[in-house]
């Protein structure tokens, strides 16, 4: 019987212990998230110049995980936001067109936006012209088939890729609480 009695308050003392142990206590605990911190974004479908306009938002996931001290702070598949700073339209002389993203938002583990800063141009394909050349008389004249044809040769137009990361980075520091 007495042995008994000695067990249950064992198991109560280990109960209570287990309760109040440090590694709860970190569970528990206020997570400084600091400036800078990476976080991987990316678009579910492709984007060209053509459907873009600037200072439009597309709509972005974050692509990995993102933990501190081992905490998931940002989790794959929560949203996200690219911003079009800035379109250059494909030309007729076969210069392609570019589009500029700068900036946008992701949404942390609680639902909260945070802002987070890059800088990514991308280019469209070149599509030079076919040079032919000709003479008459002692002048050299060079013309584009193309242009005499098709009138011009347009540039490519620029693609945001679906599942490409876009590596953006927090603009301020957070407190991240981290209780259940």
């Amino acid at each position: 019987m007495k042995t008994l009695l000695n067990l249950k308050r064992f198991f109560i003392f280990l109960l209570l212990y287990t309760i109040s142990s440090p590694v709860n206590f970190v569970l528990a605990a206020t997570i400084n998230v600091p400036e800078g911190t990476i976080v991987p974004i990316t678009v579910e479908q492709e984007y060209t110049t053509k459907d873009l306009s600037p200072g439009e938002k597309i709509d972005a996931i974050i692509e990995n995980d993102v933990y501190i001290n081992g905490i998931c702070i940002f989790k794959e598949g929560s949203s996200a936001i690219i911003k079009v700073s800035n379109i250059v339209e494909a030309k007729m002389n076969g210069s392609p067109a570019i589009l500029y993203l700068v900036n946008g938002e992701v949404t942390d583990t609680k639902g909260i936006r945070h802002e987070i800063e890059y800088r990514k141009k991308i280019i469209g394909t070149e599509r030079p012209w076919m040079k032919a050349s000709t003479r008459l008389g002692s002048t050299r004249i060079m013309y584009s088939p193309n242009t005499l044809l098709y009138g011009t040769t347009r540039g490519g137009e620029a693609r945001l890729l679906p599942y490409q990361a876009i590596e953006g980075k927090l603009i301020n520091s957070f407190k991240y609480n981290n209780e259940l």
